[in-house]
């Protein structure tokens, strides 16, 4: 799918960028075209390509990576979600819309104080601090979608219930209240969807299986976190660090 991508045009907001191989727009040496369209969903909040001659399956797997880098780099207690559409379906001038939903689930600076003085500046206190505060919700097989309680920060920490995601973004809140670069890294183990926190320098805090685990899998490298739980990342992280931070 990536290398098909990399042939299309990008519509943002007033803008076309060409995503050439070898020319992915704004995002040197890194070549992961999918990321540049959420690059721009976010910068604009609205963007097409064109999508002419490819399936559904294609635009399923598109879908889902534009919403896995979103995720990555957002540092909200919902993550926003990726609404897609297909206009002039089957034609020549075919698009995939895109656009970001944002939710009013947010913590207010006084909340994010409070917060943060309770789980302190590291990542060995907010990990600890979350391990503490949560257990993970057992939502019998049921599907959870982005504004559900147990998959915000807020919700999560105000009722003391998480899923993966969850616990991922009420990480990433604290985390980035106290200065530490980190993003979301979404994949499987197995069939099952599965977030992880993967700090600066390519170490993964996955906090909610550190919850039933005694922090096994705090601070290991990603690579090393991929051998020992079979985990298949959907996002590149190095990419994410860009696009967040401007850095590699």
């Amino acid at each position: 799918m990536v290398g098909y991508l990399a042939s299309l045009i990008i519509y943002g907001m007033g803008c076309v960028i060409s995503a050439m191989p070898g020319e992915v727009a704004n995002i040197p040496s890194i070549g992961f075209p999918s990321a540049v369209v959420a690059q721009e969903l976010m910068e604009h909040n609205e963007v097409s390509i064109n999508t002419y001659g490819t399936d559904l399956e294609f635009k399923k797997n598109l879908l889902a990576e534009i919403q896995a880098y979103v995720d990555a780099v957002s540092v909200t207690s919902t993550t926003p979600k990726v609404k897609g559409s297909v206009v002039n379906g089957g034609g020549q001038n075919e698009k995939a819309q895109f656009s970001l939903i944002f939710y009013d689930t947010e913590f207010s600076e006084i909340e994010l104080e409070a917060l943060s003085s309770k789980a302190g500046s590291t990542e060995d206190s907010i990990n600890e601090f979350l391990c503490e505060s949560l257990t993970y919700a057992d939502i019998g097989g049921s599907k959870i979608s982005l504004e559900s309680s147990p998959a915000t920060a807020k919700g999560s920490i105000e009722n003391g219930e998480a899923v993966c995601e969850g616990y991922a973004n009420a990480f990433s809140v604290l985390a980035e209240y106290a200065g530490i670069k980190s993003v979301k890294v979404r994949g499987y183990t197995g069939d099952i969807p599965h977030v992880v926190n993967v700090i600066d320098g390519g170490f993964v805090v996955d906090v909610t299986w550190n919850d039933k685990s005694e922090n096994r899998y705090f601070m290991v490298p990603l690579s090393e976190y991929c051998e020992m739980t079979g985990f298949v990342p959907i996002v590149d992280y190095e990419t994410a660090f860009f696009l967040k931070y401007g850095i590699v």
